[in-house]
């Protein structure tokens, strides 16, 4: 142990790692506030903590309630857009038959004129 002119000796250093002498032993600061101060604290800082959570989930139910309206809003634009193509399907669907028809039609026009014997272009242009 080192030893000084005064007398002092050191001894080994304490857990914070000051070192102690012979006539004081070392003054060792607290390492925390005191604990009331630390209760105090630690509650203020839970309540805190709680607060932001409650805003978070208040926050969090607002953006479900409101994508749950416009998740309603869009299945009801899309089951009127189904029943649109729906309707418009069928609607394509009942002129195709009727140009069928007419295609037919015309055909059987075409047929008849050629066993007639008149060309055409002549019954086209006196009307009939």
């Amino acid at each position: 142990m080192p030893r000084f002119e005064s007398g002092l000796t050191l001894r080994q250093p304490c857990p914070s790692g000051l070192y102690t002498t012979s006539l004081q032993p070392a003054i060792i600061p607290p390492p925390f506030p005191s604990p009331p101060y630390r209760r105090v604290a630690n509650r203020e800082s839970a309540r805190r903590v709680r607060l932001k959570r409650q805003e978070l989930v208040d926050e969090l139910q607002h953006k479900c309630t409101f994508l749950q309206l416009a998740n309603a809003r869009l299945s009801a634009n899309v089951h009127a857009l189904e029943q649109q193509q729906a309707s418009i399907l069928a609607h394509v669907s009942m002129l195709r038959s009727a140009l069928d028809v007419s295609q037919k039609e015309a055909q059987e026009l075409r047929r008849r004129l050629s066993q007639s014997g008149r060309p055409l272009s002549t019954c086209t242009a006196q009307g009939g």
